[in-house]
């Protein structure tokens, strides 16, 4: 049985709450009456954080009505004037429902006289701005909890209001131990600016703050490079026109061999030699566009030789054309 003069020196009041029940003491494990013993000694001593430590670990293995006061004595003593609070209401409500006034009275009186004593600390929304998710230190705060004056601890407090998709906001306060009163005003959290994105869309870079130094823009051009491109642009020009006329070619030629869709197997063979025609020559000038593009890239824009670029013939909008992809810097 926790009797709380083993090791202090306690008003008879306070001694009278700080006994443990003989019913949560049978059944508690042991180690939770050596921490006790081992918080009493150490609030005795003057080491309060260390004796709270030890309480509280005591009544998490044994959650007795006596250890309970004890804890809330040791969270006076430490100036967690709103943690004390807490308790004493707590272990007057217990010892109600065990049925010892003494206790309760007891508690309840302790309570009282810090009610006016505990800090508060209030957070509130800028009218009009919607609800973000609030933190207070570690615990994310309830929506109905903003606006109200909370009572808490003193010291420094962190406070984050998040909402997705929108800006962070992130504040302190030191708030005094007692009787110390602070309002925090969330502002309206601004919504994150990302550029819109689609696959089927082609879109001019975005002009970044870093532009090219003189030596990058005075460097010498590649003439392999740009010979290289050159040389695709025009044989791509070369074999789409060839190809161009001759699939115009066997299309006027399957004309005579043809009524309407109706043709002679000579017809069917020019028709069929027209067409392979027509795909060659597509593909002709398309390399055609590639090698235009790469040719301008390379001889206008010379640091682009030391950026990741790339070029490739594709369809945008279901349509052939040239996609050329890298970074401006």
């Amino acid at each position: 049985m926790r009797i709380s003069n083993l090791t202090l020196r306690l008003s008879g009041s306070i001694a009278a709450l700080c006994l443990a029940s003989h019913a949560s003491a049978q059944n508690a494990p042991a180690s939770a009456e050596v921490l006790f013993r081992e918080g009493a000694r150490l609030l005795k001593a003057g080491e309060t954080a260390a004796a709270c430590s030890k309480l509280q670990a005591s009544y998490t293995l044994d959650p007795a009505l006596g250890t309970l006061g004890m804890l809330a004595y040791c969270h006076e003593r430490q100036q967690r004037l709103a943690t004390a609070w807490q308790e004493y209401l707590r272990a007057a409500a217990e010892a109600r429902a065990a049925k010892q006034p003494e206790r309760e009275a007891v508690a309840q009186e302790r309570a009282s006289s810090l009610e006016q004593r505990v800090s508060h600390l209030t957070i509130r929304l800028t009218s009009g701005a919607l609800t973000p998710r609030v933190w207070l230190n570690e615990r994310e705060l309830l929506p109905a909890e903003l606006g109200v004056e909370l009572p808490h601890d003193g010291g420094q407090l962190r406070i984050e209001a998040q909402r997705e998709g929108h800006e962070t906001f992130r504040t302190t306060v030191t708030l005094a131990n007692e009787q110390g009163r602070a309002v925090i005003e969330l502002p309206r959290l601004e919504p994150l600016i990302t550029p819109p994105s689609s696959p089927h869309t082609m879109t001019a870079p975005v002009a970044q703050a870093h532009a090219p130094s003189a030596a990058e823009l005075e460097a010498p051009r590649n003439p392999w490079l740009i010979g290289g491109a050159a040389s695709v642009a025009i044989a791509g020009v070369g074999v789409g026109s060839f190809f161009g006329v001759r699939a115009l070619s066997k299309s006027n030629a399957s004309r005579s061999e043809c009524d309407g869709n109706a043709c002679s197997p000579n017809g069917v063979a020019l028709r069929d030699q027209a067409l392979s025609a027509a795909r060659v020559s597509t593909i002709g000038f398309v390399a055609a566009g590639v090698g235009a593009a790469a040719t301008v890239v390379f001889y206008t824009v010379p640091y682009f030789r030391q950026r990741p670029v790339r070029l490739s013939a594709g369809s945008v909008h279901g349509s052939p054309g040239v996609i050329i992809t890298g970074q401006l810097q």
